[in-house]
């Protein structure tokens, strides 16, 4: 960004022609961003992914409070790729979920399950950075995220005998889940 910030004032000012910043500037765009597509499409890890979408909205403020839109499309074409690689990547979570047997994961005991506290710490990260992001996309997929980690506990409680083991179990995950995220918002506002 800086670079581009100073070739684009630099070319602007003594060349009077705009249009040569992106004539100079684009090769080394194009490789980035064929480099950026083949990277993306082995790319599993959603809060890798939502991390990057951060980043490039942070770099638009960035460009947009210095009044440069010399990267303005290269910026926009970057989230072109990165959302719906993010959507993919999380629906797979998703179905992960509702196709996991609850049979093979399932430990007898009432203490919160190890699967879901992974899930709950994911949405704990998503949505704080979410926050930090301010962007709205990530609201609808966090809610079915939460139905699949629903759906699953509840083919947890199945697996118990009675009523009140059932309900402990559910109890004591939801209660962890709770205490998960009240935990990361505390961190969050210091």
């Amino acid at each position: 960004m800086d670079t581009a910030s100073s070739e684009y004032i630099f070319i602007k000012a003594f060349f009077r022609d705009e249009s040569m910043f992106y004539r100079v500037f684009e090769g080394p765009v194009a490789v980035i961003d064929e480099n950026m597509k083949l990277t993306l499409a082995n790319s599993h890890d959603a809060i890798c992914l939502m991390l990057m979408i951060c980043i490039t909205k942070k770099h638009q403020l960035v460009m947009s409070n210095r009044r440069l839109p010399c990267l303005d499309t290269y910026l926009d074409k970057a989230l072109i790729y990165l959302w719906p690689r993010f959507k993919t990547v999380f629906d797979m979570y998703i179905q992960s979920l509702y196709q996991c047997d609850a049979k093979m994961l399932w430990v007898d005991g009432t203490h919160p399950h190890h699967i879901v506290r992974c899930y709950m710490e994911f949405t704990a990260s998503l949505i704080q950075l979410n926050a930090e992001c301010g962007d709205g996309q990530l609201d609808m997929s966090l809610k079915r995220l939460r139905l699949a980690v629903d759906d699953l506990l509840v083919r947890f409680a199945e697996k118990f005998a009675t009523q009140k083991l059932k309900h402990l179990f559910l109890l004591n995950n939801c209660d962890m889940a709770i205490s998960i995220l009240k935990v990361r918002f505390v961190l969050s506002c210091k």
